[in-house]
């Protein structure tokens, strides 16, 4: 009987642990799948960029909304390169409220180099090339971070 006993709260307490583990890594796996949705959609905007530039050059523009949430809208403008009130917004993706966008630009090309590396609006020219605002070339490398599991998605313009 006492075998018996001690086997059954045995069982029951792995399958309360098992249990109780699954169910803290839900919400993480969740978030996860989340920022690399952003991710994807993030990299699918900017191939539609690039085309949408092949005639004219366009921008990924980044920042915070009114609400405090991580944005970025998709622009095109008639003062190129200047992001002003002329500036048509075609597309806006805003991020959840556990996520972030941080970015910073590669000034390594001394030829012609970006002025601010902190600019947020992001010009693709006809070639396909990242422009600054002083239309300095310079890689975006763009960060997507979840703010909850601190994990953290790269990529680069």
């Amino acid at each position: 009987m006492r075998k018996h006993l001690l086997k059954t709260v045995i069982v029951s307490i792995a399958a309360v642990s098992v249990f109780s583990f699954a169910l803290t890594s839900i919400p993480k796996a969740s978030s996860d799948t989340k920022l690399y949705q952003y991710g994807n959609q993030l990299l699918s905007d900017i191939n539609y960029v690039k085309d949408l530039s092949k005639t004219k050059p366009h921008a990924i523009v980044f920042g915070v909304n009114k609400e405090g949430l991580f944005d970025y809208k998709i622009i095109n403008s008639r003062n190129i390169p200047v992001y002003d009130q002329s500036a048509n917004t075609l597309k806006t993706v805003e991020l959840g409220s556990d996520f972030k966008i941080t970015w910073f630009r590669d000034t390594s090309d001394t030829s012609n180099p970006c002025d601010d590396v902190g600019d947020p609006v992001h010009w693709i020219d006809q070639e396909g090339t990242p422009r600054c605002a002083n239309w300095g070339k310079g890689k975006s490398r763009l960060i997507i971070t979840n703010t909850k599991t601190n994990e953290k998605l790269k990529l680069e313009i």
